[in-house]
């Protein structure tokens, strides 16, 4: 079972999360720092080694996360929305609705992160200059601050999707030659390439050198193929898509199901599982939403005497889609909001249900015509 992400709060209006497994980085991060980093740079007693380590791993993570906000920013500034900011097992990411359209915009949205990451790595190497003589204190924390950020930016510039540096190769790809999902899936085979490099290397380092840290090296490669090779396979859905509309697709909103009908007699497909969410409506107009989040919260001796109007959730919490949305865009869509089924609006008028189903048909089609 997945674990939720769990809401910090807001930063310049867009959503903060960490993912639980964040928490496993933190406790390792400040544990290396409390064993075995500060006891080499200054002399303390082991109650201020540990409460320094777990202040500087939030420092070093606050640094990740103005990493995101310069992505999400340079996005924000050209007009896409920024659903959240998520902190993870490695690193952070943040979640935005709209492609670029341009390669330029690629290009600046992808510099943003490394560069605000190298000016903190800079900005703690000032510190650490300034300090490293007079309070250990703080030059112990600013010289590790240091080199973790500059690090981590140059890291980040290796040429291979999902990391930034992967983003600035796609976006010359794309400006070369004007194919934004060819580009994409160069830009992804080569984030594969570094990441089986990256577990090569970790496999020589546990052999040869020290086997905890070949272990970590390896499974930050692995994470990295992993993730360049899910770029590679949705760039493939994009292509498949591409050139078609959520007009091309959508169908009659007679769909809807009525929100008078009992949970016991919903559609089979549904008590199965085959979709998380359901529109539900009466003619033109769509009440709300039902999923299997609510047949679980209603015991099942009273399904008879249940209607979906009685479970929905309102209308206001959907939010629909245009016709002419590009049909990638509205996939997203639905996958970020675990959705199966979306409304389709034209001026305030129901126009239609895209349905995620007859989406995967058209992916699995144009996938066997070659």
């Amino acid at each position: 079972m997945r674990v939720k992400p769990l809401k910090l709060g807001r930063l310049a209006g867009i959503p903060l999360y960490v993912d639980p497994s964040w928490l496993l980085v933190f406790a390792g991060m400040t544990w290396i720092l409390a064993d075995a980093y500060l006891p080499g740079a200054m002399s303390a007693e082991r109650a201020t080694y540990w409460v320094l380590g777990g202040v500087t791993t939030l420092v070093f993570f606050a640094a990740v996360l103005l990493h995101e906000l310069g992505h999400a920013l340079v996005a924000r500034a050209r007009g896409a929305q920024v659903r959240q900011i998520t902190l993870l097992l490695f690193g952070g990411l943040a979640e935005v609705t709209t492609e670029p359209r341009r390669a330029r915009e690629e290009l600046a949205s992808a510099l943003a992160g490394p560069a605000a990451t190298l000016a903190i790595g800079l900005l703690f190497g000032q510190v650490y200059a300034l300090t490293r003589s007079v309070l250990p204190f703080v030059a112990a924390p600013a010289r590790f601050l240091q080199i973790a950020n500059i690090g981590l930016g140059l890291f980040n510039l290796l040429p291979g999707l999902p990391l930034d540096g992967g983003r600035i190769l796609r976006a010359a790809l794309w400006a070369l030659d004007r194919d934004a999902n060819g580009a994409t899936r160069r830009a992804a085979r080569a984030g594969q390439w570094v990441g089986m490099l990256i577990m090569s290397l970790g496999v020589l380092l546990a052999v040869r050198e020290d086997l905890n840290a070949g272990i970590l090296v390896t499974l930050v490669g692995l994470s990295l193929y992993q993730s360049a090779r899910a770029a590679y396979q949705r760039a493939g859905v994009q292509g498949a898509l591409q050139g078609y509309t959520v007009a091309d697709l959508m169908q009659d909103h007679s769909a809807m199901l009525d929100p008078y009908l009992t949970l016991d007699r919903l559609p089979v497909e549904m008590l199965m599982g085959d979709s998380s969410r359901y529109l539900v409506g009466n003619g033109e107009q769509v009440l709300g939403l039902v999923s299997l989040r609510h047949l679980r919260q209603v015991p099942r001796a009273s399904w008879a005497r249940t209607s979906l109007m009685d479970t929905l959730s309102p209308w206001d919490e959907i939010e629909p889609v245009a016709p002419e949305m590009p049909l990638d865009q509205a996939l997203q869509h639905m996958a970020g909001n675990d959705m199966a089924q979306l409304p389709v609006m034209a001026d305030g008028v129901l126009q239609g249900i895209l349905s995620r189903r007859r989406i995967i048909a058209l992916v699995q089609m144009r996938g066997e015509a070659g």
